[in-house]
């Protein structure tokens, strides 16, 4: 939610106990298909911690269809967020939507979408 209408691509960094140790046994492997397949993979190589950034060409419009769908289909996760957001400087190509195709997916660039 932090990136909606923010004008450059923030990178979100987590400890890898916060994936890995979770009340259900799949939670790992579907956080990081989601993760892996919505945005761009970027660990950070000094700490060793995974982080991911957004496809810096998402629209606000496409993000906030990604918002509305995780809404709807997540589980609540015991203790909210986690992590911590950093700015990388780097521009959103598309912010406006002037980009987005008619009719395709969310993120053509994205894996899964």
């Amino acid at each position: 939610e932090k990136q909606y209408e923010h004008p450059t691509v923030l990178r979100w960094e987590v400890q890898c106990e916060d994936l890995t140790e979770r009340d259900f046994s799949t939670f790992t492997e579907e956080a990081v298909l989601l993760l892996c397949g919505y945005f761009r993979y970027v660990p950070n190589v000094e700490s060793g911690s995974p982080a991911w950034e957004v496809e810096h060409s998402l629209s606000d419009k496409q993000l906030g269809r990604l918002l509305s769908t995780a809404r709807q289909v997540s589980r609540p996760c015991r203790g909210g967020g986690t992590g911590h957001h950093a700015d990388t400087g780097a521009p959103r190509t598309n912010q406006d939507g002037a980009l987005d195709e008619v009719g395709g997916s969310i993120c053509p660039a994205c894996v899964i979408l």
